[in-house]
C-alpha cells in the first residue's frame, strides 16, 4: 500500500483505505518520515472528507521497527489530533481509545498476542460496512470529477433474497460502467457488467448460485461516480 500511494494516479483512484492492525514503519526517524508521508497525506484528506481512512491497532510492542500504536500516534501528531478514552468491547476486543475527525477514524485496542492481532483481520467487515454506508451518503468522494446528475443505483429486490435478485441503475448519458458484487470482506465474487452502457434505466439479474449465505455489496462505478447497495443472501 505504501508503494501504491506513491503514484499520484493510483492515489487519486483510492476512495477508502482500511488498515487492520497493519500499519508499520521503520523506527529510524528519517526513514519513518519517508514511509509515513503518504499515509499522513491520506489521513489529512480524510479529515477533510476527501477520502475515508479507517485504522485499528492492538497494543503489541515491536523491536527494531515501529508498532501499529506508534504509527497511529505518528498520524495523530501530524494531524494535531488527540484520542478520546473509551472502554468498550466488540468483536476485536477491548477498545480503549478512538479518534474521529471528518472521515478519519482510528480505534485503539488492548491485546498483545497473535490471536489479538488476527481478530482485527477477521473483523475487517465492520470497517467495510461502515465505509459502504458512509460512501452511500457521499457524492464524488476520492474523485476530482463531477457527479453525474441523475446517476442512481436502486436497492436490489427482493432483499433478503434466495438464489437470485434484481438490480436496477440509471445513467443520464452513455458511460463506461463497472457493476461488481463483493463479499463482506471485500473480495470480488461476481462481475455483472463491465463496458459502455447507454443512457436510461438498466436491469441486471444477479444469480448467487454457489455462494454462501451472508452479506454482499453491489458496487456500481460509472466514470468518477460510485454507488453501493447492501444485499442479504439467505439460503
Amino acid at each position: 500500500m505504501r508503494e501504491i500511494l506513491k503514484t499520484e494516479e493510483y492515489y487519486e483512484q483510492i476512495a477508502a483505505l482500511h488498515l487492520a492492525d497493519g500499519l508499520h514503519s521503520s523506527s529510524y526517524q528519517p526513514t519513518m518520515d519517508e514511509q509515513m508521508k503518504n499515509f499522513v497525506r491520506f489521513a489529512r484528506d480524510a479529515t477533510k472528507k476527501k477520502k475515508i481512512m479507517r485504522l485499528t491497532h492492538s497494543s503489541i510492542t515491536t523491536s527494531g521497527y515501529a508498532s501499529t500504536t506508534e504509527t497511529a500516534n505518528y498520524l495523530l501528531s501530524h494531524l494535531n489530533l488527540s484520542r478520546s478514552a473509551v472502554n468498550e468491547n466488540d468483536r476485536i476486543g477491548t477498545l480503549y481509545s478512538r479518534c474521529d475527525s471528518g472521515y478519519f477514524h482510528l480505534r485503539g485496542y488492548r491485546g498483545t498476542t497473535a490471536e489479538a492481532h488476527l481478530k482485527h483481520l477477521y473483523a475487517m467487515d465492520m470497517m467495510l460496512k461502515a465505509t459502504m454506508e458512509q460512501l452511500q451518503q457521499t457524492t464524488g468522494i476520492g474523485s476530482s470529477g463531477s457527479p453525474l446528475k441523475g446517476f442512481r443505483l436502486k436497492q436490489n429486490y427482493p432483499n433478503p433474497f434466495n438464489d437470485q435478485t434484481n438490480l436496477e441503475f440509471f445513467l443520464p448519458f452513455n458511460e463506461f460502467v463497472d457493476l461488481t458484487v463483493f463479499d463482506q470482506r471485500g473480495k470480488r465474487v461476481k462481475s455483472l457488467i463491465r463496458g459502455s452502457q447507454a443512457p436510461g434505466w438498466h436491469r441486471v439479474r444477479f444469480k448467487a448460485g454457489g455462494l454462501a449465505s451472508g452479506v454482499y455489496y453491489c458496487v456500481l462505478k460509472a466514470g468518477d461516480n460510485i454507488a453501493f447497495r447492501r444485499m442479504l443472501l439467505i439460503k
